[in-house]
């Protein structure tokens, strides 16, 4: 993991371009950002301006995609 002065956070890269950057593992072709939750349901949002997207992992197995709250 790399912090860099201005602040960026590298997983896998020694230089990050983005505030998080996540590079390639050792295995061609692969990355990835993993989101766990043991008891309740996994979100990964991503936001701008107010305005947001989410991906859920529901407790029941459902995949949903929501925008700004609405499915």
């Amino acid at each position: 993991m790399t912090l860099a002065k201005n602040g960026n956070v590298g997983i896998g890269v020694t230089n990050p371009a983005w505030p998080l950057e996540v590079g390639v593992t050792t295995t061609p072709g692969r990355s990835g950002i993993g989101v766990n939750a043991t008891t309740e349901n996994a979100y990964l949002t991503l936001g701008r301006n107010g305005d947001n997207a989410t991906m859920v992992l529901k407790n029941d197995g459902t995949l949903r995609f929501n925008h700004s709250g609405s499915s």
